[in-house]
């Protein structure tokens, strides 16, 4: 029992503990540091323009930062369609018209961001991250005039690192 206090009560003990614990605790900081991934994505199209945004991948939370987003034509008046993000043809950030509204207003006064827990990601899954460079913002409608509407604007998609 005496040997046993004198092992816990050495400066050696609590050396080679510390150390382990500064070794355990950078690992894990190395773990986080991978498992974080930072994208962003901007893209013209004939009508709009989709400026900066990004795409968070980290280890408790994923975060889709929609950007600014400048269409020439703004002054069309949808009464049904789609507005948003797809990835492939997997909606991942979109809203619905039912009702007449102009495209100006849908876009200035509507936020595509979204913040969702990792582990339980459904639009940013692992399946859609791995698609990532497939990111498309589309317009998809009807006009109160009866024509169809189609804006497609295909984004770049740049991997900024950890």
């Amino acid at each position: 029992m005496k040997n046993l206090k004198k092992i816990f009560n050495s400066y050696l003990t609590i050396i080679i503990s510390l150390i382990i614990l500064i070794i355990i605790l950078l690992i894990f900081n190395l773990y986080l540091i991978k498992s974080t991934k930072i994208y962003t994505f901007s893209g013209t199209g004939e009508n709009c323009a989709v400026l900066s945004g990004t795409v968070y991948i980290g280890y408790n939370i994923n975060r889709f930062q929609a950007p600014q987003i400048i269409c020439n034509d703004l002054n069309i008046t949808l009464k049904s369609g789609k507005i948003g993000y797809y990835i492939s043809e997997t909606p991942i950030s979109i809203i619905e018209i039912n009702e007449e509204l102009k495209l100006k207003n849908i876009i200035n006064s509507y936020d595509f961001s979204f913040t969702e827990m990792h582990r339980k990601a459904l639009k940013l899954s692992k399946k859609n991250i791995s698609k990532l460079k497939e990111l498309t913002f589309k317009v998809q409608g009807e006009s109160n005039d009866g024509k169809i509407v189609e804006i497609n604007v295909p984004l770049n998609v740049i991997y900024l690192g950890k």
